[in-house]
């Protein structure tokens, strides 16, 4: 991004986050919005109509997956029927099977190209580093930077001395500026990709707090 159009990508996500809001039910308008739910027996009926149709091509997929991780791994780690152990698939809360593309691609399919974790290493980041791109982009857009306690005060690396949830999660301790993130960083694709969510849910919570238009009972003020 240019920084000639950063101005006005900031003042585009302000525009979106208004949209947002105004989209947003209160109080009775909240059950108005969501009479699907006052039929419960077609709510199922089309979420059932909406897997059988990539039900065939899941179980393909997870047959073949399956079998590849049987074969790399033995089938008294994953045997080569039933579930597909979780632990296996690359992410901590199996929620994508990237991390084993080297594992089950097909052959001659070839290999990604590049790993984004050596070149981010080649680049002198560690996880800090990452940290602070992260919230490089939302201060390009015109946010206030991150307090100074965010930095001394968050949890970026998994401690050596302790056990630690590492499910990542933004927090605003006090509701004025004690703001902090708790996460266990490594330099690897996927924290470099995902580390960008955490900061911009502690800049949306602080620009919430700042433009509030919702009172503690969750009144709409009016502006």
């Amino acid at each position: 991004m240019k920084h000639s159009d950063q101005p006005g990508a900031r003042k585009a996500l302000f525009d979106f986050s208004d949209l947002h809001l105004d989209s947003f039910p209160a109080g009775d308008e909240w059950d108005e919005d969501h009479k699907i739910f006052d039929a419960p027996d077609a709510f199922a009926a089309k979420t059932d109509a909406l897997w059988h149709q990539v039900e065939p091509l899941y179980n393909k997929l997870h047959c073949y997956v399956r079998a590849k991780l049987s074969e790399k791994y033995g089938p008294a780690v994953q045997p080569a029927t039933g579930p597909i152990r979780a632990d296996l698939l690359g992410n901590m809360w199996a929620q994508e099977w990237g991390n084993i593309y080297d594992i089950v691609a097909p052959q001659g399919a070839g290999d990604l190209g590049y790993d984004t974790g050596a070149l981010l290493e080649a680049k002198g980041y560690d996880p800090l580093k990452m940290v602070k791109t992260a919230e490089g982009f939302y201060s390009s857009l015109g946010f206030a930077p991150l307090p100074d306690t965010f930095w001394t005060r968050s949890q970026i690396t998994k401690p050596r001395d302790r056990e630690v949830i590492c499910h990542a999660s933004a927090w605003d301790i006090d509701n004025k500026d004690d703001i902090r993130v708790k996460t266990c960083l490594k330099v690897n694709a996927d924290d470099f990709v995902t580390m960008p969510f955490t900061p911009r849910e502690l800049v949306a919570r602080m620009r919430a707090r700042l433009r509030q238009r919702w009172s503690f009972t969750g009144t709409r003020k009016k502006n």
